[in-house]
């Protein structure tokens, strides 16, 4: 007769936790332990932000020269949270033109660089003020719209005009041979314009006889633009944070920019076989400016700093009311 054997149990038996049997002096306390806090702070973040403004345009005809047309045109920097540069308006303010904002505009001093009064990027100073809590800062994308409205009439007999031609050039330099004496034939030789046909009424009483407004959308990449492969690495393309050199910042090294004007249609415009100088339409004009920039360096100094701070998330990335919502309006 074989003796019954039991069964082995392979399965691992679970082993008895180990006491400290190190010894613990009797004069010692008991120490509290702090976990260390952790990094909130982000090394770099981007902001978007936005600006608008309206303003009157009233272009005219050249006073000095009797009859000649002008050209009538502003400046701004497309890739600085600062986008009014020294003198950005002396295209539109001068030979009895006019550009009339609905809010007040400070450009850069004639150092190009900011003033504490100086028109900023709204957010840029305020709210979060990433500005003040990293170092370096970098646009990498702006998105500027233009939309204009005639507000005169052509057909007038004190101030006759003519159909005109809303433009925006993008370029590199802020001298590139545009001046008040340009015409629409200089206008069309330059590369990276974008044209659009203005006009007002020819008079009053005719249904059909409406305004011709023009709507323009300018979408600028540093990077492409330039021909760069990394602006983060490009030191050129960065604003600076307030220094004792700079107390109120500094704009980038290399700027690029964008021209908007208007000229009249036709050089020699013909009204009964004899030329009759007709200047380009006043109208209003919209302009928003959209910037996405990048901040990096984080500033962990207490005298610079604003503190080991993180940014708030949308409601609708972790749960909650916000991410249901969404969910329920498709967004998700």
């Amino acid at each position: 007769m074989v003796p019954y054997k039991r069964k082995r149990n392979y399965r691992r038996k679970p082993q008895a936790k180990r006491r400290n049997t190190r010894a613990v002096s009797k004069y010692r306390g008991t120490i509290s332990r702090i976990p260390r806090a952790l990094a909130l702070k982000p090394k770099s973040v981007c902001q978007k932000l936005v600006y608008y403004n309206s303003f009157h345009a009233i272009p005219s005809l050249d006073q000095q020269t009797p009859g000649q047309q002008q050209n009538f045109y502003f400046t701004i920097a497309l890739n600085s949270p600062w986008p009014f540069i020294y003198n950005w308006d002396q295209g539109a303010n001068a030979n009895n033109k006019q550009l009339v904002p609905n809010s007040i505009i400070i450009g850069l001093d004639s150092n190009s660089n900011p003033t504490a009064t100086t028109t900023s990027m709204p957010g840029l100073k305020d709210g979060y003020n990433l500005f003040r809590q990293y170092q370096n800062g970098l646009v990498i994308g702006t998105k500027v719209i233009l939309s204009a409205q005639p507000t005169g009439i052509s057909g007038s007999t004190q101030n006759p005009e003519q159909a005109g031609v809303l433009y925006a050039i993008r370029h590199a330099k802020v001298g590139f041979g545009l001046n008040s004496s340009s015409t629409i034939n200089d206008i069309q030789k330059l590369p990276f314009r974008q044209m659009k046909r203005i006009a007002g009424p020819m008079g009053q009483g005719d249904f059909n006889n409406r305004n011709t407004g023009a709507r323009i959308t300018v979408t600028h990449s540093p990077k492409k633009f330039n021909s760069v492969s990394s602006l983060r690495d490009n030191e050129r393309f960065q604003f600076k944070q307030a220094t004792a050199s700079y107390t109120n910042g500094q704009p980038p090294e290399d700027n690029d920019f964008l021209t908007v004007g208007i000229v009249p249609q036709l050089i020699n415009f013909q009204d009964g076989g004899v030329d009759q100088p007709r200047k380009a339409p006043n109208f209003k004009l919209n302009m928003r400016i959209e910037q996405t920039i990048l901040f990096t360096e984080p500033l962990e100094n207490l005298g610079e700093g604003t503190g080991n701070y993180s940014l708030p998330w949308d409601a609708r990335q972790y749960g909650g009311i916000g991410y249901t919502m969404s969910k329920l309006a498709g967004f998700r």
